[in-house]
């Protein structure tokens, strides 16, 4: 009767019962106490209730119920029928019921050895509610969960151990382990299709606080804790080894703060339109960490995904997830199916499982990082935006940062730091679409074939002021791959890259059917060439010349291109990052002021000579300056 079971971050959850679960003075205190051998009125510890339920029978507002350790079902007591199993704990409101009270040590109601009773600690004096009327239940084997609902043993079981319907925030339960509860002898009905959910919590139209609760071996086919058309308050509750689902959310707006969602085929469910908001909580070890769907809008913040063989799905009809300072760790990734949004900032996928987008989704990142993982992103006829993301360390088969098969990319302010692909694309890989890349970077990434960018039939591959440097790739395409399809590069530098076998160190664009164009760019120091294939080249530097209006072929003379830095040097300044100011050189870079004079120059530093530099920093705010002011 007195549960030691010992879960480390249950303690810290049980913390908050006593630093910020504070309520009003009760208008009158009940206890209960199953060894209780007094007067059984309530009206103290040593006269307390040996039921839950008697105390419930005669609480009203403002009442709150204190329980000591033990274990109690809600067929006891209460005028309820031994063995009952529709009997349940009904939460009232007004009323606050807490557990985890130490409770008197001696039959008078005294303490032993010297702990007052009104001590609470949940983990030390666990105050269970348990759905095992009959005292007689065994562990389920891992391999057995799918016939759990034909154990005898389980069979028996109380549905609902707790229940919530109609009830408002004033309405607490605090404290306490919920267990054993089966839900599956209720059959289905057009009027109550989730007949068969909430096996240890069921709450419909209600928004009672749940806090500081354990909720752990319950079996139902939607959710141990099943929130339908509610607005519940969960805070420090640990949901752990739950069958199917932890918790089942049926529209409504439910909030979580601090709360643990663990070791179970879903950790969460949201159906039908529901809107959950998660603050700093965990999901870990289940199948799927959370499942989206049916026009569901979870928003997540501070929230940490770990070892789930999927983080979270959504899919089936219009969700729209949002996830700020979320993180991803030793496990699967997100997987958006459908016509479903996602919206993630500043969140990190570490040794994990990227994004899988596919049919209609629609992603938009920012200050997003994916390392040392599977692809960052795969996207199958999706829309993708993402602005300071970074890919660094990440593996795939195509696209070792991103996959993108007839998807519409835009990408600003984005790097490719080290990742590899075991066929084409190391940064990324496409096929199909319409792709924008502003300001990126593409550095240490390798491929077999287009060590940064693989690009492959895309209906248009546009770059901007983007740097492609010391990428490699086994055979063709260093820096680029391209193979049929329109690519346009503006203001782009390619430097170091190289084809180890083949040819293409800078640029491959031998494929049939290629629509190639560079225009104010610098293609210098690649291995073993720089261009390969048939292009339109234009006010261009190419190491080695090539044929072209306004094409040079002379050192660009970068600042410090060993360590990435690929500004120009000028006499009339140049931007340092590292320091961060503006420097003299005692040279000046025959690509300032060398680009096509048809393009924008008017967001380069003054002094300039009206004209745009080539090279990746061409018409931006870090331009060299010109000797010739303008």
């Amino acid at each position: 009767m007195r549960g030691k079971e010992n879960l480390k971050k249950w303690i810290c959850c049980g913390l908050i019962l006593l630093l910020t679960t504070c309520t009003a003075a009760a208008d009158k205190i009940i206890y209960v106490d199953d060894d209780a051998t007094g007067a059984n009125d309530g009206s103290s510890w040593a006269d307390a209730y040996n039921y839950l339920q008697d105390a419930l029978a005669v609480a009203s507002e403002s009442d709150e119920i204190r329980v000591a350790q033990g274990v109690y079902q809600p067929d006891l007591g209460g005028d309820n029928t031994a063995g009952d199993r529709r009997a349940t704990f009904y939460l009232i409101n007004g009323v606050t019921i807490k557990g985890g009270y130490a409770g008197p040590s001696t039959s008078s109601g005294q303490a032993l050895h010297g702990t007052d009773p009104n001590v609470v600690d949940i983990i030390l004096y666990e105050s269970i509610l348990s759905g095992d009327l009959n005292g007689d239940d065994v562990e389920v084997e891992p391999n057995d969960l799918p016939k759990v609902f034909d154990i005898p043993t389980r069979k028996d079981n109380s549905c609902y151990v707790v229940t919530g319907n109609h009830v408002d925030e004033t309405a607490v339960l605090n404290g306490f382990t919920i267990t054993s509860g089966l839900c599956s002898f209720i059959e289905y009905s057009d009027s109550n299709p989730y007949a068969q959910g909430g096996a240890a919590i069921r709450i419909e139209s209600g928004s009672p606080q749940i806090l500081n609760c354990r909720i752990t071996d319950n079996y139902a086919r939607f959710g141990a804790v099943l929130n339908n058309d509610s607005n519940s308050t969960f805070v420090g509750c640990v949901l752990s080894k739950n069958y199917v689902s932890n918790l089942v959310n049926i529209s409504g707006n439910p909030v979580f703060t601090n709360c643990i969602f663990e070791q179970s085929e879903f950790g969460m469910e949201n159906h039908d339109g529901s809107n959950p908001m998660l603050t700093n909580c965990i999901f870990e070890q289940s199948w799927a960490g959370m499942e989206n769907r049916d026009v569901s809008s979870p928003m997540l913040t501070n929230c940490v995904f770990r070892e789930n063989s999927y983080s979270m799905l959504n899919h089936h009809v219009s969700n729209k997830a949002v996830l700020n300072n979320c993180r991803f760790i030793n496990g699967g990734g997100i997987s958006n199916w459908g016509d479903n949004s996602l919206i993630l900032v500043d969140c990190i996928f570490s040794n994990s499982g990227g994004i899988d987008c596919s049919f209609d989704g629609n992603l938009i990142l920012n200050n997003c990082l994916f390392e040392n993982g599977w692809v960052g992103i795969s996207a199958r006829g999706c829309s993708l935006a993402l602005s300071n993301c970074i890919f660094s360390s990440t593996l795939g088969f195509f696209g070792g940062g991103i996959e993108s098969i007839d998807s519409d990319l835009f990408l600003y302010n984005c790097k490719f730091i080290g990742n590899h692909a075991n066929a084409h694309g190391g940064g990324i890989y496409s096929t199909g679409g319409n792709i924008s890349l502003y300001n990126c970077i593409f550095s240490g990434n390798s491929a077999d074939m287009g060590g940064a960018i693989a690009s492959h039939h895309v209906n248009l591959l546009l770059l901007y002021n983007c740097i492609i440097n010391n990428n490699s790739a086994d055979y063709r395409g260093g820096g680029m791959d391209i193979s049929s399809g329109k690519v346009m590069l503006y203001n782009c530098t390619l430097y170091g890259n190289t084809a180890e076998r083949l040819f293409g160190g800078g640029i491959d664009c031998s494929g049939s059917g290629s629509d190639f164009t560079l225009t104010n760019c610098i293609v210098w120091g690649n291995t073993p060439d720089q261009v390969y294939g048939e292009a339109v080249v234009s006010y261009s530097d190419i190491q080695g010349g090539f044929s072209g209006e306004g094409n040079i072929d002379i050192d660009p003379l970068f600042a410090d291109p060993d360590n990435g830095d690929y500004h120009l040097k000028s006499q009339a300044g140049r931007w340092n990052p590292v320091g961060q100011a503006w420097i003299q050189d005692n040279v000046t870079s025959l690509c300032i002021d060398a680009g096509d004079p048809r393009s924008a120059w008017y967001e380069e530093p003054q002094p300039n000579g009206g004209r745009i530099n080539m090279g990746a920093y061409g018409g931006t705010p870090e331009a060299s300056s010109s000797l010739a002011a303008n």
